[in-house]
């Protein structure tokens, strides 16, 4: 029994320190795009995830919202999604839009940022994608999406 569990331990170990040596690879530094199937999931796995994805490339489609106030424009990426009380939940990106091209609401969108991570004035942590490229698209994916 005693084997076993030293047996156990070693293998943890040796899963842990290849986990530990892939961290850096160049093969973490692709691009991430957020696809349609799994919109949700992976969404949810870079907020809760969001120091591996710092600084790394996100391409991802969506909606566009447009919040307003202390005088700046807030620009969102998003998809509907199931919520507390029916179809009412939404879930994407705020991100940073310093662009020519005109964008307004419901306009569908396809953004290409670099992950940030930040403190608001509230001193809680921020995620923000700098974008890089935000093209309007006539072609539409789905405005709703579900796990």
């Amino acid at each position: 029994m005693k084997k076993l569990a030293i047996f156990v331990l070693f293998i943890y170990c040796l899963l842990m320190l290849h986990s530990v040596s892939l961290a850096g690879s160049p093969a973490d530094k692709e691009t991430v795009e957020v696809k349609e199937k799994f919109f949700i999931q992976q969404c949810e796995y870079i907020y809760m995830n969001a120091g591996d994805f710092e600084n790394r490339i996100i391409k991802i489609e969506g909606l566009c919202d447009i919040r307003e106030g202390n005088g700046e424009k807030r620009y969102y990426v998003y998809r509907n999604t199931p919520g507390c009380c029916g179809n009412d939940g939404m879930i994407g990106f705020r991100f940073l839009y310093k662009g020519d091209e005109k964008l307004a609401l419901k306009d569908w969108i396809a953004v290409t940022a670099s992950l940030n991570i930040g403190k608001d004035s509230f001193g809680l942590t921020t995620i923000v994608l700098d974008a890089m490229e935000v093209t309007i698209r006539e072609e539409r994916g789905a405005e709703f999406v579900r796990n």
